[in-house]
């Protein structure tokens, strides 16, 4: 991690006490975030002083969508290949994700496992299913 490369903080909240402190964090793209801070402390003279960015190497974040799947839908008793349309699905599973698919029936049907296929396409193998 490159401290000269952080040099702008998009989320700003004070702490006070007894209060519950929340962030809300907007990212411009879909991607892997490493999340560092930079504390603004009072100084002994009264000033404001802002430390350096530190890293939390722990906490890693991951900005994902999942933007639509196809077909809609398909034959009773065919398997088919379903795929999953998004963002930044190889991203997450860099970031050791898995990625499974539940169909529902028969009511407790094992998972499946997906494949992702490229960074905005996941793919699950339906299985068939007999009337």
């Amino acid at each position: 991690w490159d401290s000269s490369a952080a040099t702008t903080a998009s989320i700003l909240f004070a702490l006070s006490p007894g209060s519950s402190p929340s962030a809300t964090f907007t990212f411009p793209a879909t991607g892997a975030y490493s999340l560092c801070y930079k504390y603004n402390f009072r100084s002994s003279g009264g000033l404001y002083e802002a430390s350096d960015f530190i890293a939390f190497d722990a906490s890693r974040v991951v900005a994902f969508s999942v933007d639509g799947f196809s077909p809609p839908s398909t034959a009773i008793g065919c398997s088919t290949t379903i795929s999953i349309q998004g963002a930044a699905f190889a991203t997450l599973q860099a970031e050791g994700v898995t990625f499974q698919c539940e169909f529902g029936f028969p009511q407790g049907a094992p998972k499946i496992a997906a494949t992702v296929v490229d960074d905005m396409t996941i793919t699950c193998t339906a299985p068939s299913r007999n009337p």
